[in-house]
């Protein structure tokens, strides 16, 4: 499967959908995508994981950054779909509860 994320606006909040896996050569792409999401206004943002297969700590490094640059804009960091094998990083790296993880009908707005 190769790497693609899509962006959809939903107010203050942007939800990228990423697919494929995120590693050291993708993560600097979503990253890309973190700063122009924030750029345009976003407040809080969501990543749909349902079709990300693997994730490595260069992943983990650009969400936890993306959770510093919302949590500075009052807003937060929500994971949906995301698998046991992607929960289990978040897990073993003691950051299960730093991000909210969550159904797409639960994000703000919708």
């Amino acid at each position: 499967m190769r790497f693609k994320i899509t962006q959809e606006q939903r107010g203050f909040t942007f939800l990228l959908r990423v697919c494929g896996e995120l590693d050291i050569a993708t993560a600097p792409r979503l990253k890309e995508s973190v700063l122009v999401a924030l750029q345009n206004g976003a407040r809080s943002l969501a990543f749909d994981f349902t079709e990300l297969r693997f994730m490595d700590s260069s992943g983990l490094a650009v969400l936890l950054s993306a959770l510093n640059r919302t949590a500075e804009r009052g807003g937060q960091v929500y994971i949906l779909g995301a698998a046991r094998q992607i929960l289990d990083v978040f897990t073993l790296m003691n950051l299960a509860l730093s991000f909210r993880f969550c159904q797409e009908a639960d994000l703000p707005g919708m």
